[in-house]
């Protein structure tokens, strides 16, 4: 099976019957997305806590804790899949992904966006944010890896697995020492953000596809239990020296204990991804839903969008306590996740004559 990008709809029909998505990948993503929206809501959308809010309610601080390291792993789970799978870069599939891109930013810079502000040119901030692509930061490392694909995967297939799996001991050795313990390596992994790091993460998953270590081998239910004790545990830390340390030490987990680079947060997606591989199901209606996934990415994080994003959890979080602010939080982030699956499907609806048009089927000359 390969998949051209880790969020792309299945733009071509003779594409979707000769290889049918795997409906346990495809609802890893639905997953996936959701943990982003719960992560964004949860810390993006509140702010940090600090060692003062653990005093004043330390149930709610530990309980906004353990669902920040649940959801921390969510970005690195995306990038995995398509490693999982192989990146095929194509001409339609960039054009595809950028389409995606364009469609919901035009679309939210008229609607809410022109409407508020009232004039195009207040606008402006905006427009320059989606030009140049710094509205949505996966986007442009993500585009890098696509461009970088093929010749991971040349690397991949022509080594050995003695090879491969020393250079990715390498590569992390250098990320979790160098970069995440440290914050050296001259910021090239920049805490997980760059092209570099999802580079790393694509031959990790890789790597454990062609060969599967040891680890890897176990049961679902084991690898299910390994990823729960690497989110648990990490929350466990952050809770005990927010409440004994609150300073220097705390300081330095707080930065380093959520960071895409950290060794429980890369190693917890992938145990996730091993785990749900073994779990073989098929479901048009989740591959459906999925294929429509990173729309939920481009409506929420929008400019225009994502302030009210914000406010509308603040608000919760001010007017609701404890299971009542969970309860319509999620309620919130399932919304907008249906939504912007409605608005792709006009999206789908827009793009399916112009690819016709852009990249006809070519028949070979025996099949006519």
């Amino acid at each position: 099976m390969q998949c051209a990008f880790t969020f792309m709809p299945m733009n071509a029909t003779s594409d979707a019957i000769q290889r049918p998505r795997q409906s346990n990948i495809e609802l890893l993503r639905i997953a996936a997305m959701l943990l982003i929206l719960v992560l964004h809501a949860n810390f993006f959308a509140l702010g940090a806590y600090e060692p003062e809010d653990f005093k004043t309610d330390p149930l709610p601080t530990a309980t906004r804790i353990l669902f920040e390291q649940a959801a921390i792993y969510a970005v690195n789970l995306f990038v995995l899949i398509s490693g999982w799978f192989g990146i095929r870069t194509k001409t339609k599939s960039l054009t595809a992904l950028m389409f995606q891109y364009a469609f919901f930013f035009i679309l939210l810079l008229i609607v809410p966006g022109w409407i508020e502000a009232g004039s195009p040119t207040r606008l402006w901030p905006a427009i320059r944010q989606g030009l140049s692509l710094n509205a949505y930061w996966f986007v442009p490392s993500y585009l890098l890896l696509c461009l970088l694909a093929p010749g991971l995967n040349a690397f991949a297939e022509q080594s050995s697995r003695r090879r491969l799996g020393r250079t990715v001991s390498a590569f992390y050795a250098i990320q979790f020492v160098c970069a995440w313990m440290f914050d050296g390596a001259g910021g090239i992994f920049q805490r997980g953000y760059s092209p570099v790091a999802f580079a790393g993460l694509y031959l990790l998953a890789r790597y454990v596809r062609l060969y599967r270590p040891l680890p890897f081998r176990s049961s679902a239910r084991t690898q299910y239990l390994i990823a729960a004790v690497l989110i648990v545990c990490p929350a466990l830390t952050e809770v005990c020296l927010l409440r004994f340390d609150g300073s220097t030490a705390y300081s330095w987990w707080r930065q380093h204990g959520t960071s895409y680079l950290a060794p429980h947060v890369v190693f917890c997606a992938l145990f996730i991804l091993t785990a749900t591989a073994r779990l073989r199901f098929t479901s048009l209606f989740v591959n459906r839903i999925a294929a429509s996934a990173f729309a939920v990415y481009l409506l929420h994080l929008h400019p225009c969008v994502v302030g009210h994003f914000k406010l509308a959890v603040q608000w919760l979080y001010d007017h609701y306590s404890d299971a009542a602010f969970l309860l319509l939080t999620f309620g919130l982030l399932v919304t907008i996740f249906a939504a912007a699956v409605l608005v792709d499907q006009v999206r789908l609806l827009c793009w399916r004559p112009l690819a016709r048009r852009l990249f006809p089927l070519r028949i070979h000359p025996s099949e006519s």
